[in-house]
This record gives C-alpha cells, structure tokens and sequence, in this order.
C-alpha cells in the first residue's frame, strides 16, 4: 500500500511541476516559442502558424522517408519531428543525401531546397 501511495504522490508531483504544460495547447511560429520537450507542428510547410506539441523520443529507424520543411532527408516521420521540424512530404528531399537518422538530430546538417 506504501508503493502504490509513493508511486501515486510522484506521479501527482510530475503533473503539477512547470515542465507538465500541455504543450497542444499554444499556438506557434517556430518551436522557440514552445515549452521544453516540445516542438511547433505545423499541417504544412507553408502555414505561418502551428501548434505545440510533445517531441518523441525514442523513434525507430524504420524507413518510411519524409522531406522536412527545412529540405532535409529524414529515415522517418518520427525523427523529423524529433528533429523539431514543423512538417513534412512524403519522399527524399530533392538532392539531399541519405536520410537522417535521429541521432542526427543533434548534429549540424547541410540543408537542401
């Protein structure tokens, strides 16, 4: 009974502490102005205005190739908004390299229009 009241406090903690902002509830231009962990989705590459939302962690590397707005290869969807990049098309970038991984992410990348 102690574990499930200890766990029960900590997961009532986490979702009172700053960071626990439900992060789809902003609106954006760019993903600085989202909370930490975030990103601003935008439904295309043109929109001016997006929303915040939670960034993944963890994707696969499961090949399903996405150009993101920012003329970049990525290896998935997943990894794109891993990357903070506001949306995508399906296929590589036109001539972009290979697709970036999420490892990648962290790393200065040569971008493409």
């Amino acid at each position: 009974m102690k574990r499930v009241l200890g766990a029960l406090w900590l997961v009532l903690l986490a979702a009172c502490s700053s960071d626990a902002v439900l992060a789809t509830d902003i609106d954006c231009s760019e993903s600085v102005h989202c909370p930490t962990g975030s990103y601003c989705q935008k439904l295309t590459c043109g929109d001016a205005v997006g929303f915040c939302k939670q960034r993944p962690v963890d994707c696969t590397e499961e090949e399903a190739v996405v150009c993101g707005c920012d003329g970049v290869t990525y290896v998935n969807d997943c990894v794109r908004r891993e990357c903070n990049v506001a949306a995508s098309t399906p296929g590589s970038c036109e001539g972009d390299g290979p697709p970036k991984t999420g490892a990648a992410c962290f790393q200065p990348m040569t971008r493409h229009r």
